[in-house]
Order: C-alpha cells, then structure tokens, then sequence
C-alpha cells in the first residue's frame, strides 16, 4: 500500500485542529498563538466587569491574572495590565504585575476565580497605556 501525498499547505490533522478550535471545540489554537485578539479583549474587559480573573497561555505557560486595566500600548498593540496571581511564568516570581500583550494569548477565558482587584498597590495613572479602554 503507497501513502498518498498529502494537501499543500500542512496536515490534515492540523486543519482540522485548526477548524475544531475556530469552532470553540478545544481551549487554545493548535499553533500556541492567539488569532483573535479582539475576542481576547473583550474576554479582558468583561473579566474586569465581571471582578474575575482570566485564564489563558502566554510565552508557553499557563497563567491565571486578575486584569487590572486593558489598553493600547505607545507601539499601538492591545495589551492587559494584571497581577499574576497562579499557573507559571518565565521569571518564576508569583504573584506579581504583568503586562501581556493580547495578540499573544491563547486559550483565553474567563475563570471562575474572583479577583481581588484593584491591588492596593495598583496605579491606573501608569504609563504603560496611551489609551486605557477598560479599567478598575
């Protein structure tokens, strides 16, 4: 028996992991990036409306963050403020703040964790935004 050749373009297999994911068949994308970044900010923004934290996977770890504050950055990316508060990082040191840029999580949700924002510790006047569009 000869194997026949596939389609150009990549496996079958990751087509139609490709396919299930769009549908909201598996958690994350089956290439590790997030292709919807405006479904990632409104995931954000109601996290935020909601006082719970989000889920999602970010340079290869699982992370759970309480969103602080959802923004363009100076080089125009949209990106979240929070406060790693589970999963892991690359720096190791939890709990602590970080700034995600939206475009490259994937598998984000929103949780049922409840999320004691805003920290005391936050500041909404930070200039890591030069447009906040969704904030404590």
């Amino acid at each position: 028996m000869t194997k026949r050749p596939g389609r150009p373009g990549g496996s079958g297999a990751k087509r139609a992991a490709t396919r299930a994911w769009r549908r909201g068949h598996t958690p994350s994308p089956p290439t590790g990036r997030a292709i919807f970044p405006e479904t990632n900010r409104a995931i954000a923004v109601e996290a935020i409306e909601r006082h719970l934290c989000v889920q999602f996977t970010y340079a290869g770890y699982d992370r759970i963050v309480e969103v602080h504050a959802v923004g363009i950055n100076a080089s125009g990316q949209t990106a979240l403020s929070g406060y790693q508060v589970g999963g892991k990082s690359q720096s190791g040191q939890l709990p602590g703040w970080r700034l995600f840029l939206l475009g490259k999580c994937a598998g984000m949700k929103v949780s049922g964790y409840k999320a004691l924002a805003p920290r005391a510790d936050y500041r909404r006047d930070s200039a890591l935004f030069r447009t906040i569009i969704a904030a404590y």
